[in-house]
């Protein structure tokens, strides 16, 4: 707020639903999954107009709904290992960025969302600034948000985080999961995030078998590493993020509790985790 008046930062980030229509049209997401490897036949095609929170989770449920996981089975164990198409994090920390790094003063723009058949993309309205390149965003870099009171409010949310370090975690996480590290474009009118795909081809015929061997990581870490970054979680939410069955979170959160790495801090409704380190 100014001098008494909203600012339309504000708008952004908490308009209501049956607000932000018709003076807030760019506050629109657009997710589609396409059949095959291009934009031709519509598998599912949807519009959203919402406040930032908003947009960021209908974001985050259409991955989930469309996301094929694979699961297999290494020799001599008798625990399936599921093996998402994209890395849940890699994605969510992109639409944050869009969120905050986005162009709002056009009517028009908006943020995408395409799954294809062989990858996915998250475009957002408007052009890199400051003299950041694509691939200056894959080393290490100041923290330039274009719109700083937006990522500010993600930052005290736990969104995001605010040391320039977004883009280097996606490709860690896609790294930790054996996937392509993400590409980031820029096309005309917009920049775009491209995550290839696991594909089970793929992955018998590339993965050595020393890496069959590998042991994946623990349940409890990946619960650990993932309310580090988001310590609101809930179980349930937790679950789908890291491709396991919600009993089996449960199960890891008893435990790290029990051990004293993980710590509830206020009521189970309102409250959020804290990770002992």
């Amino acid at each position: 707020m100014k001098e008494g008046t909203l600012l339309r930062a504000a708008a952004v980030l908490f308009g209501r639903e049956d607000r932000i229509l018709p003076d807030y049209t760019q506050c629109l997401l657009r997710v589609a999954r396409f059949r095959g490897t291009e934009k031709g036949e519509f598998l599912d095609n949807r519009q959203y107009f919402g406040h930032a929170f908003d947009l960021l989770g209908h974001a985050e449920r259409f991955l989930l709904e469309h996301m094929p996981i694979a699961s297999r089975f290494e020799p001599g164990s008798m625990v399936r290992i599921d093996e998402p198409a994209f890395s849940p994090l890699a994605f969510r920390e992109a639409v944050a960025n869009a969120i905050c790094h986005r162009e709002y003063t056009s009517g028009g723009s908006s943020i995408g969302v395409a799954i294809y058949d062989d990858r996915m993309e998250v475009t957002s309205s408007g052009t890199l600034h400051f003299g950041i390149t694509p691939h200056s965003l894959f080393e290490p870099h100041e923290s330039r948000p274009w719109n700083p009171l937006i990522a500010s409010v993600f930052y005290r949310c736990g969104i995001i985080e605010i040391w320039g370090q977004g883009t280097l975690k996606m490709a860690a996480w896609a790294k930790e999961l054996g996937l392509p590290r993400p590409e980031i474009l820029e096309i005309p009118g917009a920049v775009m995030v491209r995550f290839g795909r696991r594909t089970p081809q793929k992955t018998l015929q590339s993965t050595p078998q020393k890496t069959l061997q590998k042991a994946p990581q623990k349940t409890p870490d990946a619960v650990l590493e993932l309310l580090r970054q988001q310590p609101e979680l809930t179980s349930s939410k937790m679950a789908p993020l890291l491709g396991k069955s919600e009993s089996a979170v449960k199960r890891a959160v008893r435990k790290l509790r029990e051990s004293g790495r993980l710590e509830r801090v206020g009521p189970d409704k309102g409250g959020h985790w804290k990770v002992i380190e």
